[in-house]
């Protein structure tokens, strides 16, 4: 949540729930981040819920990037249903790759 805006407007006002990426200190009570690193948690998505999604996606981010460029390629992606594989799924089909998922059923 927003304790104290920036001075110059650059982030939601005082009060708003944010989720985002911190290089260091994400375990402490307060922290100090640039606004491009945060974004407001949208109506009817829990603080929990939001706190998840950089390190998922980001994990699924980076193993795409690693790749090189997607668009026209074939990606498939290992481990679908779960949280890093639907964020995979995503991304590469963004990146104009034909996607590929595979997931097991539950045990």
């Amino acid at each position: 949540m927003i304790e104290e805006p920036a001075a110059d407007g650059g982030t939601p006002p005082k009060g708003t729930r944010v989720y985002g990426f911190v290089p260091q200190g994400a375990w402490a009570e307060y922290v100090v981040a640039t606004p491009k690193m945060m974004t407001p948690i949208p109506d009817g998505v829990e603080t929990v819920q939001a706190a998840s999604l950089p390190v998922a996606a980001v994990t699924a981010l980076a193993a795409l990037e690693s790749a090189g460029t997607l668009l026209g390629r074939k990606v498939l992606v290992t481990g679908a249903a779960g949280g890093v594989g639907r964020y995979a799924c995503q991304l590469a089909h963004l990146g104009g790759a034909h996607v590929y998922a595979v997931s097991r059923p539950r045990a």
